[in-house]
């Protein structure tokens, strides 16, 4: 998802303003800071596509390639260096 989106269905604009912050570095800052961690009301959480590839990812692919961590936010930062295809499509 990108930081900043439209939700035409709710006609809300969705900010993800700590997009690039860890998951643990956000729970950190919240219990040194003394602030509540809220459980999600979703009823999907934790039982879906994006819980499934977060548990691929920790605990397979960021193991076994250290870097790739950084390597996917250098990427999604700067997309115009990714370069998936040469000009003919080879």
């Amino acid at each position: 998802f990108k930081p900043k989106m439209y939700l035409d269905d709710s006609q809300v604009t969705f900010i993800r303003p700590l997009i690039l912050c860890s998951e643990q570095d956000i729970k950190k800052d919240c219990l040194k800071n003394h602030l509540p961690i809220v459980k999600s009301l979703c009823p999907r959480d934790k039982n879906n596509s994006r819980e499934m590839i977060k548990q691929w990812l920790n605990n397979e692919v960021y193991k076994k390639f250290p870097t790739a961590r950084i390597n996917f936010q250098n990427m999604l930062l700067h997309p115009e260096k990714v370069i998936l295809w040469d000009e003919k499509g080879d």
